[in-house]
């Protein structure tokens, strides 16, 4: 069985501090705190890929994607607009 951990290695842990900081704040305002596990289980886990793409780009750019990310991927079907099928 899989677990999703928050391990993050030593030398990427003020980078994850500072992207998590981000979508903390953003999911306190707009979300709740569920959103907001799951981003901090995205961060650790791009943090945790060799190499981490997390050292490129800014703490804000990575928190917006990974907002992004979770958001379109929640989306229920049924919810897209009939207007999308209609064009296929």
């Amino acid at each position: 069985m899989k677990t999703n951990s928050l391990k993050v290695p030593e030398s990427m842990q003020a980078v994850y501090d500072e992207i998590t900081a981000v979508s903390d704040a953003f999911c306190k305002e707009h979300l709740n705190e569920e959103y907001a596990g799951m981003a901090r289980k995205m961060a650790a886990t791009l943090a945790r890929k060799r190499p981490s793409p997390l050292v490129n780009g800014k703490a804000k750019s990575w928190a917006a994607g990974i907002m992004y990310t979770l958001g379109t991927g929640q989306l229920p079907v049924r919810q897209i607009p009939v207007s999308v099928y209609a064009c296929r």
